[in-house]
Parts: C-alpha cells; structure tokens; sequence
C-alpha cells in the first residue's frame, strides 16, 4: 500500500513540475516588448493544474504553430488587425485527452486578447473520466492579472 501511494505521489509531482519556470510577468514586466504601433497582441496562457500538465498541445493561430500549451506559461503574438482563429492542436493517440472548439477574433489596433486554455473533466458515457481542452477569450478584467502570473516563454 505504502508503494502504490508513494508512486501516486510521484506521479503527481512530477505532473506539477511540468509548468513553466522563471521570473512571472509580474515579477519581471520587460519580459513582454512594447505592442508595436498599428498592431494588436494575443496572450495565450495556461495557469497550473492539478491534472493533465504533461498534456501540453499546440496553440495555433490561423493554423500556424505558437507554441505548447505550457502550464504557467505565457506566449503571445503581436499580430495586424484582423480575423484569427485559434485552436489547439490534438496531441495524437492519446487515451483520455481531447481538444475541443476554438475561438474566432476579430482584433483592431492596439488590442490586447487574453486566450485562456482551458482544461475541463468530461465523463463520456458516465463511466471513464477524460480531459477536454479548449481555447476561451478571457475578459481583460480577469486576463490582465491572470497572465501577471504566468512565466514569458519564447515565440
């Protein structure tokens, strides 16, 4: 019994190291260039989960990769106006693990859109648990210092 709890935490630790590490946005602000002038910025952030952190998806934007979807993890486009979509590239023949959905932007000038990844527990046929992730636009009043939180990671 002591083995079985002792792999289980582990298992477990080794799920939470897998987030983003190093100085958060918060911490160190120059991590994030200045918007250029005429162009509008998408954040894409991941906060830490207790499930599915080695599950780290693609992010795509209009089908072009942006980069894994870290937990802790900021990465972020500078973008011209107009329309986006993003999605979440499915990692494949993983048991247990689906994308779902994507979002549709329409982005001006001098926006900033805060995209959130989202991990939901979905039970199918009300038997065998799964993970569902999904890119949702966050209201900057909850994105702004959502990301304050989030490690800057490389484009």
């Amino acid at each position: 019994m002591r083995l079985i709890a002792s792999l289980g935490l582990a298992l477990w630790l080794a799920g939470c190291a897998l987030g983003a590490e190093g100085p958060t946005l918060a911490e160190q602000p120059d991590l994030l260039p200045p918007l250029p002038t005429g162009k509008a910025r998408i954040l894409f952030y991941r906060d830490s989960a207790n499930a599915g952190n080695g599950i780290q998806p693609v992010i795509r934007l209009n089908g072009e990769p942006v980069g894994p979807s870290t937990p802790r993890g900021l990465r972020h486009r500078d973008v011209d106006p107009g329309r986006y979509d993003v999605t979440l590239e499915p990692a494949p023949s993983l048991a247990g693990y689906q994308t779902t959905g994507g979002q549709r932007l329409e982005v001006g000038a001098g926006q900033t859109w805060y995209i959130k990844m989202m991990i939901v527990q979905a039970m199918p046929n009300y038997y065998a648990p799964y993970l569902v992730l999904a890119p949702r636009v966050v209201e900057p009043s909850r994105g702004a210092p959502d990301v304050q939180k989030m490690v800057p990671l490389s484009p």
